[in-house]
């Protein structure tokens, strides 16, 4: 499956909302099983595709091998 999708919006202005949610369903994983992620922008005319700059941010928790994060140490 392809990470891209190349989505046609008339060339109108426009508000837009992209909502991304994830989820692990496997019984190894107890906890962080779930992100939600959206971006709201506003469109207009271009003469051709134009990709949008999304920003996507990486969760670099420091877990166990359990995907527990001890709970003594702060994390930012």
């Amino acid at each position: 499956m392809s990470h891209l999708r190349h989505i046609s919006v008339p060339d109108a202005p426009a508000r837009y909302r992209l909502d991304l949610s994830t989820a692990r369903e496997s019984q190894d994983w107890k906890a962080g099983v779930a992100t939600r992620t959206s971006w709201s922008f506003r469109s207009g005319h271009s003469k051709e595709g134009t990709p949008l700059p999304l920003l996507q941010l990486d969760y670099g928790v420091p877990v166990d091998v359990r995907n527990v994060v001890d709970g003594h140490i702060a994390s930012r």
